[in-house]
């Protein structure tokens, strides 16, 4: 197998690159394992004085620490915003409100472990600035979707992302009250299966999916056409108020309108982000119990958390300073045809929601005497200029 490696590496390592990293994973794992199966208690004894010394002292230094770790976050805030503009504030505002409303109305707010809770909101927070902020860590994500067929800066970035805001919310919406049953010991101990070779394991494993597959297909179908069915009710309903638009994802983008723009959304956008929101709420078969609906919530208050750290994070200084540049462009005499007003422009349009004469919103708190000369400026196929309202 090493011979296999070395020759995919000389011949071409970059295709080889793939298998070059796993292989390199694989024998990190398995050194460690051996290493630490012979040498741990050594480990231990080493690293015993130390750990004792820092038992006595942990009830002021993690208090130095945490108040350290909210200090930089603040003054990080501070300086990026001034950076940036204050955009990044709202998102920032989005996260205090989701942990707000989760402690409200959490099931046992008295048992709430928040160095746990906060340790999860951190270290979402890094893996953000990880991936977006820094390049290395951003290449690092592209290559691996690209493995995969799947966006780095989408699905991919908020899975990660999700992971430990998932732990975070949990833990707050739905606090322990019990000793856990699965400990560090017992997590990594796995039971035996009946299959007794790797064909009958997979064979066994694909026939028990087939009712799985087949209950999510028909839940899908399900929802959908009672969706569908709530849409022409409503869109019947609305219709003898001369309104034939009314429909269940319009009625939810009233409702989720504030929090899409607690994650850092424009004001103008707020609404179309809010109607995907009711559209891609997750469903379930049946309310068992409470705790069916806790679970619901909880995963999507974390999606949310997400979207709120990628608003934080996801700030350039170009968007921030289209407004100026724009402004400064049309309303002077100098040319406007310039790299920065072509790229501001160029933002400003593909943010641009247009749903007919005198209903075209403009992204990014652009005004609309901006997209108009923008639109004359550029003249996209895909917005008729003659849309936009000339009452400035």
């Amino acid at each position: 197998y090493l011979a296999m490696v070395i020759a995919a590496c000389v011949l071409n390592f970059h295709r080889a690159l793939p298998l070059f990293v796993i292989t390199v994973a694989a024998i990190f794992f398995v050194v460690w394992d051996h290493f630490m199966a012979k040498y741990e208690h050594r480990i231990d004894e080493f690293l015993s004085p130390g750990r004792r010394l820092l038992d006595s002292h942990w009830f002021w230094l993690k208090w130095v620490i945490w108040s350290s770790l909210v200090l930089g976050v603040i003054f990080w805030l501070i300086f990026d915003t001034a950076k940036l503009g204050q955009q990044q504030l709202v998102s920032f505002g989005g996260v205090i409100m989701y942990i707000m409303l989760l402690f409200l109305f959490s099931k046992h707010p008295t048992k709430v472990y928040w160095r746990l809770v906060f340790s999860g909101i951190g270290l979402q927070f890094l893996l953000g600035l990880l991936i977006l902020r820094t390049e290395s860590g951003f290449i690092a994500f592209d290559w691996l979707g690209k493995q995969v067929q799947v966006s780095s800066t989408h699905l991919l970035t908020a899975s990660v992302m999700s992971a430990p805001a998932a732990l975070a919310v949990a833990k707050l919406f739905w606090p322990e009250t019990e000793a856990p049953k699965i400990t560090l010991k017992n997590a990594m101990k796995m039971e035996n299966g009946d299959s007794r070779n790797l064909l009958e394991a997979a064979t066994q494993g694909a026939s028990s999916s087939i009712s799985l597959v087949a209950s999510i297909a028909v839940n899908m179908i399900a929802f959908l056409a009672l969706l569908s069915f709530l849409n022409s009710a409503l869109s019947w309903f609305g219709n003898m108020f001369d309104y034939p638009q009314l429909s269940f994802e319009l009625i939810c983008s009233y409702i989720f309108m504030p929090l899409s723009f607690m994650m850092g959304v424009d004001w103008q956008d707020s609404f179309m982000v809010a109607r995907l929101i009711a559209s891609m709420t997750p469903s379930r078969k049946r309310d068992i119990a409470s705790g069916a609906m806790r679970a619901l919530i909880s995963g999507t208050v974390a999606c949310f958390m997400t979207a709120c750290i990628a608003g934080m994070l996801s700030g350039t200084p170009v968007d921030i300073n289209c407004l100026r540049i724009l402004e400064n462009a049309f309303n002077s005499s100098l040319p406007a045809n310039t790299t920065n007003v072509v790229t501001c422009c160029q933002s400003l349009l593909s943010r641009t929601v247009a749903k007919g004469p005198g209903e075209v919103i403009p992204g990014g708190n652009h005004s609309l005497y901006s997209l108009k000369s923008c639109c004359q400026l550029l003249r996209p196929s895909t917005l008729n200029c003659s849309w936009i309202s000339n009452a400035f």
